[in-house]
């Protein structure tokens, strides 16, 4: 997995922290929503 999960919640994608839409996490090159 690209992006390290750091929070149940919320994941860090390229070092910035995005708020998890489902409780799946998308590679940080693949992020379009």
């Amino acid at each position: 997995m690209a992006a390290k999960a750091l929070d149940p919640g919320t994941y860090s994608v390229g070092g910035r922290h995005v708020a998890k839409p489902r409780g799946e996490v998308r590679d940080s090159s693949r992020l379009d929503r």
